[in-house]
C-alpha cells in the first residue's frame, strides 16, 4: 500500500477499493475488507504496482479520489454498496458520497465520469479491466446512468458490473478468488508466450464468473 498519488513505478498500476459501512443513511452494514491483504497480493504477483484502500477512510477511499485518479489505472476494482449506475463511498467521518456514471449537478455528494472526462471518448483507454462490484451496478438509472455504457464510451477494455444483489457474506472471499483466477490466467499467458491475449481476457473472464456461485452472483460483462 502507498501513496496514492505518487506512483514511483513503470508497473502497470491496479487501484482496489474496498469498504466497511456502518448501517446509516438507509444503507444496511456492509463490510468488504476481507481478504482485501490477499487480493492485494494477486494483483501485486501478477506485475501490476498494487495500492490498496481498505476500511471507511477519508481521503484515498472517497468518491473523489476514486474517480479522480482513474486514468491512471490498468486494472480498478471497487467492492462496496451499489446501485443502478453508481456505487456508494463511506468516509471515517460516516458522510456517505457516490460515484455515478452520469453528471448530477442537483448532488454535490456525487462524482461522475461524464463530468471528470467531460468532453473526451478514450481518456479510460489504458483502462484494462474496471469491476465495479456491488448490488444492481449493471443497471441504468435516470439519474446516474449507465456504469457499462459511459465506461464502454471512454475507452475501457472490459467492465464487470452485477444485475442482481451481492451479499456481504461471500462476496470478500469471492473477490480474492476472482483475482486469484486473473492472476493465473496472466501465468498462463507468460507461458505460453502470449498466447492469452488482452483481447480475450474478456471471454475467459466471463467462463470464470459464470460458474462460480452462480446461485449466488449475477454478472454482466460490458
Amino acid at each position: 500500500m502507498g501513496n496514492k498519488l505518487a506512483f514511483a513505478t513503470d508497473l502497470p498500476l491496479a487501484e482496489l477499493y474496498f469498504y466497511n459501512h456502518p448501517a446509516i443513511g438507509g444503507l444496511s452494514a456492509y463490510n468488504t475488507t476481507g481478504f482485501a491483504s490477499q487480493t492485494e497480493s494477486s494483483l501485486d504477483n501478477a506485475g501490476y504496482n498494487c495500492y490498496s484502500y481498505t476500511n471507511v477512510q477519508a481521503g484515498p477511499a472517497s468518491s473523489s479520489s476514486v474517480v479522480r485518479t482513474l486514468d491512471d489505472d490498468a486494472i480498478f476494482f471497487i467492492n462496496a454498496h451499489g446501485g443502478n449506475g453508481r456505487v456508494v463511498c463511506v468516509d471515517n467521518s460516516n458522510n456517505i458520497t457516490r460515484v455515478s456514471a452520469k453528471k448530477v449537478t442537483s448532488d454535490s455528494s456525487v462524482y461522475s465520469l461524464e463530468y471528470n472526462f467531460e468532453n473526451t471518448t478514450d481518456q479510460l483507454k489504458s483502462l484494462k479491466v474496471a469491476y465495479w462490484m456491488g448490488c444492481n451496478t449493471y443497471g441504468t438509472n435516470s439519474v446516474y446512468g449507465s456504469l457499462n455504457s459511459k465506461c464502454t464510451s471512454l475507452g475501457v477494455d472490459c467492465n464487470i458490473t452485477h444485475n442482481d444483489n451481492v451479499w456481504s457474506t461471500y462476496c470478500s472471499y469471492f473477490q480474492y478468488r476472482f483475482w486469484w483466477h486473473f492472476f493465473n490466467l496472466i501465468l498462463a499467458s507468460r507461458e505460453t508466450g502470449g498466447a492469452i491475449q488482452e483481447t480475450c481476457l474478456k471471454d475467459r473472464l466471463y467462463i470464470f464468473l459464470s460458474y462460480f456461485e452462480p446461485k449466488i452472483f449475477v454478472y454482466s460483462l460490458g
